[in-house]
């Protein structure tokens, strides 16, 4: 696998559009008619463009991350990531709320952290490992964690945010790229991504 690319990008903010399901509300393909299908856009901190962070269940604790998906593109959707009112260490769970682009009902995901496989994850995920990283201040590893994902995926070339993929097989690509290449920052910053995931929810 060529695992030669700049893996010290970061995910550019979005200006979210205030969107509720309101008669003045405009829908995702009303707010971005003029954006071809597939244009990517990323929002880390903040919520999708379309829906505030309070649409969700009562309890829920927004984690202050959003993704704001490939305008028009069912394969990759917006979401906001939230704490379920019942949110506890022993079983770790961070709920994605996956929003079509036609403006249907979301799609809602429970991530039980302790059981994502990251050799086999697809995109939320993944995101949702991150958020819980840099969460736990134990590596402010999101960027990290989804550059891992696409390296492995197909997403950015017509693949689908839903596959999954090996994210551990990418950390370690992208370590030893680093190490070969002489960039140690890089390096040292998947090393030690590694070595947490390996160690996380050992008893």
């Amino acid at each position: 696998m060529n695992v030669s690319f700049n893996a010290g990008y970061s995910y550019n903010m979005v200006n979210p559009v205030f969107n509720s399901k309101g008669s003045n509300a405009l829908s995702p393909k009303e707010a971005f008619a003029d954006k071809e299908i597939g244009d990517y856009s990323y929002s880390f901190q903040g919520y999708s463009e379309f829906h505030p962070a309070y649409e969700c269940e009562p309890g829920e604790l927004y984690t202050g991350y959003a993704t704001a998906g490939a305008v028009g593109d069912d394969t990759f959707l917006p979401a906001n990531f939230y704490y379920p009112s019942d949110y506890n260490e022993d079983d770790p769970v961070i709920i994605a709320r996956l929003y079509p682009w036609d403006g249907s009902d979301a799609a809602v995901k429970e991530i039980h952290l302790k059981d994502v496989d990251l050799s086999s994850a697809d995109y939320y995920e993944t995101f949702a490992y991150g958020i819980y990283l840099e969460k736990k201040g134990v590596h402010n590893g999101l960027d990290d964690m989804l550059a891992a994902y696409d390296l492995a995926s197909d997403r950015t070339i017509g693949g689908t945010s839903f596959e999954t993929v090996d994210v551990i097989g990418s950390i370690i690509n992208l370590m030893n790229e680093g190490y070969n290449n002489g960039r140690i920052e890089q390096y040292l910053s998947y090393k030690k991504l590694m070595d947490i995931i390996d160690n996380l929810f050992k008893d």
